[in-house]
Parts: structure tokens; sequence; C-alpha cells
């Protein structure tokens, strides 16, 4: 339910924080539960300086859709939440801004020796960060690579929805990161459901082997299908 409801209010967001965002960006901030600042929302205010405006906007509007999952009765935030990657492509400046929650991950195809980087950390406890984090929190403990609240456990340490998680320190804000890139690279997202079965040397595979992106984003899934049944 989380995940289907990002898929149609995210793009939106990002649009509409894009337009009206300026530096220093505001953090949507509320009372929700007890939990101050945004409903466990990390303070960014600490190092809003290292942001760009785009950073920035797409934070928000992670936030925003957060805040708007929890107050809509058709979706149940409390116990569904999802993993989560976006990307603002600027060709003019060829740049790519990314921002993403749980183990969702992207990488880029280099088109000059068809290198792969990978761009993002998958956010787990395996990130000493993350890690450091969720253990100051009260109520969380981390048994294997899992966070749990109570008996609820997850091993995200950042996701959308998963309100009751957000205790342990499971928060919706996203980590970003900025890509300079040149024409002809190729740039892939996805979940877990595509990186936990496939490697992102198959997926270059695939990527490359298909001029279209949706026929190469409907192989990945269907060869991922296969996988995981």
């Amino acid at each position: 339910e989380v995940s289907s409801f990002a898929a149609k209010t995210l793009p939106r967001e990002i649009w509409n924080q894009l337009k009206s965002c300026s530096l220093p960006a505001p953090i949507v901030e509320f009372e929700w539960e007890g939990i101050q600042n945004a409903a466990g929302f990390e303070d960014c205010s600490k190092y809003k300086s290292e942001f760009t405006k785009t950073q920035q906007a797409l934070i928000n509007a992670f936030h925003t859709v957060q805040y708007n999952a929890i107050h809509e009765k058709d979706v149940k935030a409390g116990r569904n939440g999802a993993t989560c990657i976006v990307c603002h492509i600027d060709t003019g400046a060829g740049e790519c801004n990314v921002a993403y929650v749980g183990d969702s991950r992207a990488i880029c195809i280099h088109s000059e020796d068809e290198s792969i980087s990978v761009i993002t950390d998958e956010q787990t406890v395996d990130l000493p960060s993350e890690r450091k984090r969720i253990e100051s929190r009260e109520g969380s403990r981390i048994v294997g690579k899992n966070v749990f609240y109570g008996p609820i456990g997850i091993a995200m340490t950042r996701a959308l929805g998963d309100a009751i998680m957000i205790r342990a320190g499971v928060v919706p804000t996203p980590m970003v990161g900025k890509l300079h890139f040149n024409k002809g690279d190729t740039l892939v997202l996805g979940t877990d459901g595509i990186w936990d079965v496939l490697s992102n040397e198959r997926v270059r595979e695939i990527a490359l082997k298909n001029d279209n992106a949706q026929e190469a984003a409907n192989e990945m899934a269907k060869i991922a299908r296969e996988r995981w049944l």
C-alpha cells in the first residue's frame, strides 16, 4: 500500500518541491504520537548547508509523502513500509541527484568503458553510521542484521511507511547523492527485488543489449521474478 501510494504521489511532490524549495529549505515539522520533528524524520538542519536545492527538495518530498501516508486512512502505514529510490536528472549540467531509503540501489554504466559505478549505499545496520544511529534510539534493538522494536523487525534502517518502526530509528529521511554523467551513460535504479537476485554485472548485460529502456526494465523484472519463484 505504501509503495503504491508513493509511486502515485512522490513524483508530483518532487515537482512541487522543486518549484518552491529555497535554501535554507524548511523541514516539515509536526507532533505525531509524541514524536517531535516530523514523526521521527532525521534532523537535517545540522548539515543543511551540504545540500543543493535539488537535494533538499527531494528530502522534503520524501518527508511530505511520509506525512501524507500516515494520515491517509486507506494507506496502512503503521506496519506497512517500502524501500524507494528516485532521481532528478539535469541533462544540461550532466548531473543526476539520487534520493533513496532502504535497500534500493542505483548504478551508472559508463559508456566509455562499460565500467559500473554504484551510486548508493544499502541502508542496513552494516553501515556503521546507520548502526550507531539505530543503537542510540530508546527501545530499539539489533538482532543479526534486523532492526527490532518490540516483536516487529525489518532489515532496513530507513523506509517510507513503517510508522511504528520510527521509534526504533527507521526514518523516512532519504540519503542523497550526486553523480556527474556523460552522454551515453546508462542509469539503472531498482529495489531489492532486483538486486537480491541479479548482480550489477548481469543488470549491465541486460541494459546494454536493449535499446529501449522499458524493454530492459521488463526483462530485468521477468528474470528476477523467475529467480524468486
